[in-house]
Formats: C-alpha cells, sequence, structure tokens
C-alpha cells in the first residue's frame, strides 16, 4: 500500500526579514498521525514561548480526538466510542468541535459526516490489511449506524444514542486545530507565519517587506511536483485527494474518502483544493467537495464564500475565478 501524507508542499519564498523580526520553525511528529511544521517571525526572546504553546496545544487536541486510545485524565473520542451509550462529560474544547462539525452537517451537502466512525473503520482495517475490501454485509450494516442525529448533546456532555454508531474526526480535525494553532503563535507574539499540518495550510501576515503574502504549492496528485502555485495571506488552503491514503486490489485504487450513499469511495477528481479564510471551514468543504460533481461543488463553495480547484484523472485543472492562482 502507497501512503502520500503531504496533500500541499508549501513553498516560502522569503525575501528578507520582517520587521525586523527574526524567522524561525519547529517541527512536530508526534500528533495526529502526520507532520506539522510551523514558521514564524517573531522577536527572538518569543520563540521560545510560541513554540512550547503549540506543542501544548498539539498534544492536547492530538489526546482530545483520539479515536485509538484513551488518555488519563482526558475524555476523549475514544471514551465517547466506548461509553456504550452512557453520557460522557466533555471539556469545553472538544464540545466546540463536535458541534461545530454537526452544525454544518447539512450545510456542506451531508457529505462530512462525524458519525460514521463504523464504516470508516472497515476500510481503516481493509486498507491496513491491503489485499481486499471489507465484507460487503460488516458495510451494509455499519451503514445503519451513522445517523448525526443520534449525537445526543447535553450542556458539558455527549452521549451516542445508537451503541453502535462511532465517532471519528478524521474530516475536521486537523483544520479546525489548525485554526488553534494560528490563535495561539499569535497570541505568543508571532507577527506572521505558516502553519503546514499534514497538508492543511493556514498563512497569516506577510512573508517578507517587500512581499504581503506567501505562496503555496498545490501537489500533482500523480506526482511529487508542484503543479500550482498559490498566493495565501490570511487564510487557508486544504486538499482532499484519491492518493493520501490508497490502496489497490486487482488493479483498483480504493482511497479513503467514503461517500456514504454507497459505502464505497467516492468522488470524481483526483483532487480538489478549497481556499477559505478559515482553515476548519476548507477542511470540511474539501472533503464535501471531493464527494460532489463540479457543478454542486460550485454552488456549495459560493454559498460558503470559498474558492476551488479541482484537478481530474488526467491532470487537468479547472477553478473558481477568485482562486489566487498564480499564472
Amino acid at each position: 500500500m502507497k501512503k502520500r501524507i503531504l496533500l500541499l508542499l508549501l513553498c516560502l519564498f522569503l525575501l528578507g526579514g520582517c520587521q525586523g523580526k527574526e524567522l524561525y520553525s519547529a517541527q512536530y511528529y508526534m500528533y495526529f498521525d502526520t507532520l506539522t511544521e510551523i514558521k514564524f517571525y517573531s522577536a527572538p526572546d518569543k520563540e521560545e514561548a510560541i513554540t512550547q504553546a503549540v506543542d501544548f496545544a498539539l498534544m492536547n487536541y492530538h489526546q482530545l480526538c483520539d479515536i485509538y486510545n484513551e488518555h488519563p485524565g482526558v475524555n476523549n473520542v475514544c471514551t465517547i466510542n466506548n461509553a456504550n451509550g452512557k453520557e460522557v462529560e466533555i471539556d469545553s474544547e472538544l464540545m466546540a468541535i463536535l458541534k461545530f462539525a454537526c452544525e454544518n452537517y447539512a450545510l456542506a451537502d451531508k457529505k462530512v459526516n462525524i458519525a460514521s466512525g463504523a464504516v470508516l473503520s472497515l476500510w481503516h482495517d481493509a486498507r491496513s490489511e491491503g489485499t481486499s475490501l471489507p465484507d460487503e454485509a460488516a458495510l451494509a450494516e455499519a451503514l445503519n449506524h451513522c445517523d448525526p442525529s443520534d449525537i445526543i448533546f447535553g450542556e458539558n456532555t455527549v452521549r451516542l444514542a445508537d451503541k453502535n454508531m462511532s465517532l471519528d474526526l478524521g474530516a475536521v480535525a486537523k483544520g479546525y486545530v489548525a485554526d488553534i494553532i494560528k490563535d495561539v503563535m499569535i497570541e505568543n507574539g508571532a507577527t506572521a507565519g505558516t502553519i503546514n499540518m499534514g497538508g492543511n495550510v493556514v498563512c497569516f501576515g506577510g512573508a517578507s517587506e517587500a512581499r504581503d503574502y506567501f505562496v503555496a504549492g498545490v501537489q500533482d496528485p500523480r506526482s511529487n511536483e508542484i503543479c500550482a502555485k498559490v498566493k495565501v495571506r490570511d487564510a487557508s488552503l486544504v486538499t482532499s485527494g484519491d492518493y493520501q491514503r490508497f490502496y489497490e486490489v486487482d488493479g483498483v485504487r480504493y482511497h479513503h474518502i467514503i461517500d456514504l450513499e454507497t459505502g464505497y469511495p467516492g468522488g470524481d477528481f483526483s483532487s480538489v483544493t478549497v481556499f477559505h479564510e478559515s482553515s476548519k471551514v476548507a477542511d470540511l468543504l474539501s472533503t464535501a467537495l471531493f464527494l460532489s460533481d463540479k457543478e454542486s461543488g460550485a454552488e456549495l463553495a459560493r454559498n460558503w464564500g470559498a474558492e476551488v480547484l479541482w484537478i481530474d484523472a488526467d491532470g487537468n485543472m479547472e477553478y473558481t475565478d477568485g482562486f489566487p492562482i498564480m499564472e
């Protein structure tokens, strides 16, 4: 099985200093099963505070969103999934992510469903084994346990009314947390910078005194080459593609983006890249638009004020008028 983690290759063309600040960087490997890299300008005495604050935020949200392991003193997604329908008291940070996903379920054309863990786990196991598809009967049964209305919220609690349901935040967590990381960096003294969280890219401020934006590269879905360069300032760029996590059975590619109408991988494109001021919105929409036809996706993007780049199986690119591509 092949695996490519980075959906976007961030290219920073730095033209000198930024208002007398120094450029720093840090990498984090332990969270969300991906590499997170930050680059930022700040005063020298702010560097340690920024990198430590980012590390703490990543650790905190990684533990909260973990579907595989419980952590001491933390009620997380794994805790909820293992509660057998009982109420679980959760922190406000996790509550906010769950409510964001549920409140925007219909607004994203019901394409992004955090209640689909029963289906996604079958595909995860099959992809890890790498030689066969999930059992059809098991998939059909799992599809009966994906109704987000069975996620019941209390004031500071959540419970799953369907005991056979499980949550999976894979389609929303990284984008949501990338926005948090940006705020953490700014609050601790970063004046400009970038976050590349496994391909979820956020840029704030300008790259240098000479240029007030950063340049991000969109990866060709069938190679490691960059096929488009994008201007980004105070915004996010997120890609969903069939090349991030996939495997092949009898010569057919099966990627990780599952259409819950069929229970199987869906989508007409090799990749869809969304540009929006909010990373959590871009992340949500990238999955929804990947599972939509171009016309429906374009309308959905307009409703959210997002811009989109589509790449089809032959490598052809189309993009909305406002997508900030560099010709």
